[in-house]
């Protein structure tokens, strides 16, 4: 036997989560955002797209329809990410003791992160090619 004190709540199963109750959904997406160079990046190139958007919609260079639906896919692809953390979380913690499937966790993280950072550059080239034209 171990000198150590036995933790209760760490044999307990974890609750399951309840809509408007405990930490913020964002919360570890927010984390994450800190450490990773790549998110944060994407962060930059939003808000730089957002202010080329509306650049060019008060320049008659988009419709309101195009730079709308490009402000809206970039801000969704945020809240799905964000929404996808907690997710991402608890499938790491559950599956990070067997080492056959603790990629699953990461591999999932990188194909979420690469949507967001995917609609970031495809945000960028409209505002570049409609700011060229």
């Amino acid at each position: 036997m171990s000198d150590a004190p036995h933790d209760p709540a760490a044999s307990e199963p974890e609750p399951a989560p309840v809509a408007g109750r405990g930490r913020p959904f964002a919360e570890m997406g927010l984390r994450r955002m800190k450490t990773s160079w790549v998110l944060k990046t994407c962060a930059v190139a939003a808000f730089m797209g957002y202010g080329g958007l509306i650049a060019l919609l008060l320049a008659g260079k988009l419709t309101f329809g195009m730079a709308g639906t490009v402000a809206l896919l970039s801000l969704a692809s945020w809240f799905f990410l964000l929404w996808w953390y907690p997710v991402l979380e608890r499938t790491k913690r559950r599956l990070g003791g067997d080492p056959g499937r603790a990629a699953i966790g990461t591999i999932l993280e990188w194909v979420a992160v690469s949507c967001v950072v995917l609609v970031h550059v495809l945000m960028a080239i409209i505002v570049v090619y409609s700011a060229r034209n």
